[in-house]
Parts: C-alpha cells; structure tokens; sequence
C-alpha cells in the first residue's frame, strides 16, 4: 500500500492517480473539486478543517493556474488550465502535473491561509443562541479566501503580498510559513469584524446576540479599525425590492400561511437590497422560499441538539406517517451533490443509513434513486439477513428508507441553502423543495427523540 501524501512538498503523485481510479473503478473524468478533496483525505495530519482547506486548495490552484508565467513554464499550460477548471476532464497526466502543482505550492499556501477560519472561531461572539449557533459560525469562513487575497496581491510593507509573484518567492514563503503569521493575523481579523458588522442587522429583534456581536467588535479593534458595511440601498433601490417581493406574496398568497414567513421576509428583503448594492440585476423574489427553507433549517439544527440530549415522550407513530421521494430531480448536480456528502456529519450522528446516503451522493447524480429509494434501501437491507446492518439505528428497512430519505433531503438542502445559488432556482422548484423540508427535519426530530434502549430508531 502506498504511503498517504505528507503534506510536504514532492509527494508521490502516482498515488493520487491510484486513488481516483481505485475509488471510481475506471479512469475517470477529474475535476479541480474532486482532486482536492481526495487530497484532503490522504493529506497527513496535522491539517485544516475540511472546508477551509478544501476550499483553499481549490483556491490557491486557480491564484496558481492563473497569470503567473513561471507555474506554466515549470508545470505545463495543461496543468495550468486544469488548475483554475471545475469541468471534469479525462487527462492523467495533466491532473499528474497538477497534483505536482499542489504538493510543491497549492498545499502549503492552502494550509497556512485555512488556519484563519481557526482563529476567527476564537473571537466569534458568546453566548448566542443554539437556534442560530450555525448560521454565526459560518462566517468565518470568509477570512481565509481574504487573506489568500492579500497573500496573492500586490507585495506591501511589512511583508505583504507578493508570496507567489515569483517561484523563488513562493519557495521562501513556503520554507518558513510560520515566519509570516503574525503579518497576517490583523488582515484576518479586521475581515472578521468588518463580516460581524455587515450581518448584525439581521439580529435587530434580540438584543442578546447585538450585544454578543459589539462585544466581539470591540474585542477586535486592537487588530484595526473593520471596514464599514456597504452603502445604504437608494430609495429607488428599497421601491424595486419591496415591489418584487410584494409580487411574489401576491402570486402565492399561501406563503404568509407558514409561521416562519415573517424571519424569511426579513432576511430576503436583506439579501436582495445587498443585491441592489453590488449592482446585480434584481427580476424576482424567489430567494423568499429560500429564506424559508433557511429559517427552518436553523430551527431543526437547534431541535435535533436538543433531541439528542432529552428524553422524549413523543408517540412513536409519527416513524409510520408518510414521506414522499426526495424530489431533487429537478436539482440534481454532481457538484451539488457531492458537497452535500460533506455536510452529513451536521445532519446526522454516524450509522449505516448516514453511510448510505454518503454513498449515494458522492456516486453523483446518475447513481442516486431518489425515485424508487425506499427499494433499494430495503435490498440492501435484506442482503445483510438478520436483524438487518449491525450499525444501522433503524429497527426496520421501512424506517431506515425515511431515515436515508431525510437525511439525504438535510444534506443536499444544506448546500443550495446559499444565496448565490437560491437565485439560480425557479419559484417552482424553491417552493416544492420548501414543502419538502417540514417533512424531513421532522422525522430527523422524531427519529432522534424516540431512540431506544437497544440504541435504535
């Protein structure tokens, strides 16, 4: 067996090729997302969070595949274009040179600019809520692609910039990282606050989680004065929004029916003026069913914690009521996909229907039955004999198919539960898939509250 990559430079890039066709059988189309994800899970510890540096790999490979002259002279122009495309492209020996590409530059650069996601979960504000718990963690992440920026960017005084203008550059960088920290940490920081300042509007209605933010803020002013929000939307501005908004409630009349309406309002009428801001061009409001979906979501995360810590008393009846197919036909990426495989671990705790579901959704599109699921969960099932898969928490294949179903619906709506791509949906499709949410996050709820003595569902 061939040795996991070490994270230092020169790794064995014959290993990454054995890998890739190992776990999809065949040659196969590779992409920038799927090799920087295999070279997470064969990346040697210590190493970052799974999201930051696999989002920083594939960060730093388009910063390397992009206009420096020397990456193209060392590496090729076909690694170069491979190292800044998401298309899956059959070419081994250009993914070769790319993955020379990440072991010599792309996962040092990757590691030290991820490990700011770290330091800004340091300084995140205390003492807010569960029910939104999550939704404040995630802005984080918006420090390292920063400092990868100013990294990247134009060389500044003290040692600012400039890491990658040239190879001899980059190699000093790369052969004392740590030298550079601190030069960075007040970049990161200063992003941070200015990142807690832009989203504390949202929280106008609990003064508990303002004063969590300002305390945060003003904790962090020793790094530097945050960038204030962005301008104020212009009255023309506020008109459009309000006017769309007011057309899709008057197009659907029903969505003022669900309790989570009035946050969902809120929180789209947010987004969509930010929208205004940044000069995007503004012709519907759908990104309204997204919000709903969002509210919810943070709802059912602070349920299903509080479910895994309490004794419930719910009738266990609820586990016979009806779930439909997941419906994502209309949805299914391989890319969407493949990152919802990701997010399973904040959906549900480890067994076999959580292990399913990650198989299917890293197959890709054209592997996941979401039409006939129930099916084969239960052929599965049943090949085991028996009481059934040792790991699983169902007690039954019929549990066991709403489990996978919803556990398979959480994931995938985790990752389009993102505004950039809630506008790429029709208002046909955001509002079935919000019909659909209800539907999983309760039997999650229930699932979780009514486990057994035996530790099954």
């Amino acid at each position: 067996m061939r040795p996991p990559l070490t994270g230092q430079r020169y790794p064995e890039p014959d290993w990454i090729r054995e890998l890739w066709w190992v776990r999809t059988g065949s040659r196969a189309e590779v992409s920038r997302t799927g090799l920087a994800r295999l070279w997470f899970d064969a990346a040697a510890a210590p190493k970052p969070r799974k999201k930051e540096f696999v989002d920083e790999l594939k960060g730093w490979s388009g910063v390397l595949g992009g206009t420096r002259e020397w990456v193209r002279e060392r590496y090729g122009a076909l690694a170069v274009f491979l190292a800044g495309t998401d298309s899956g492209i059959d070419e081994p020996a250009g993914w070769l040179a790319v993955s020379r590409l990440y072991g010599d530059y792309a996962d040092p650069l990757a590691r030290f600019s991820a490990q700011f996601a770290l330091l800004a979960h340091e300084h995140r504000p205390r003492g807010i809520p569960n029910k939104i718990s999550d939704r404040v963690k995630s802005y984080e992440l918006v420090v390292p692609p920063t400092v990868r920026a100013a990294m990247a960017g134009e060389r500044l005084d003290p040692g600012i910039g400039g890491v990658i203008d040239t190879a001899a550059d980059a190699d000093t960088f790369i052969a004392r990282p740590h030298d550079h920290r601190d030069r960075y940490v007040s970049i990161a920081l200063r992003r941070y606050a200015s990142h807690l300042l832009d989203k504390r509007p949202d929280f106008q209605a609990d003064q508990r989680v303002l004063a969590a933010f300002d305390a945060a803020v003003a904790a962090l002013a020793v790094h530097g004065d945050p960038d204030r929000p962005a301008r104020e939307p212009t009255a023309a501005e506020l008109r459009h929004v309000d006017g769309l908004l007011t057309a899709r409630i008057a197009a659907d009349p029903t969505v003022r029916e669900d309790p989570r309406f009035a946050d969902a309002y809120l929180r789209a009428r947010k987004t969509m003026l930010r929208w205004a801001v940044e000069g995007r061009e503004l012709t519907d409001a759908t990104i309204l069913y997204t919000k709903l979906r969002s509210v919810g979501l943070d709802d059912a995360r602070a349920d299903y914690r509080t479910a895994r810590h309490e004794v419930s008393v719910a009738d266990p009846a609820v586990l016979d009521s009806a779930t439909e197919p997941t419906g994502f036909g209309r949805l299914l990426d391989t890319d969407i996909l493949s990152r919802a495989a990701d997010e399973l671990d904040t959906v549900a705790p480890p067994s076999w229907e959580r292990a399913l579901a990650a198989e299917l959704l890293r197959g890709g599109a054209g592997r996941v039955p979401f039409d006939d699921l129930r099916a084969m969960v239960r052929a599965d099932w049943n090949a085991v004999g028996g009481d059934g898969p040792p790991t699983a928490r169902a007690r039954n294949p019929v549990v066991a198919a709403r489990l996978v179903d919803a556990i398979l619906f959480m994931a995938v709506a985790s990752v389009i539960d993102t505004d950039d791509v809630a506008e790429l949906l029709d208002a046909t499709v955001a509002r079935d898939i919000g019909a659909r949410f209800d539907g999983a996050a309760t039997v999650l709820y229930a699932l979780g509250a009514d486990e057994g003595e035996d530790g099954r569902w």
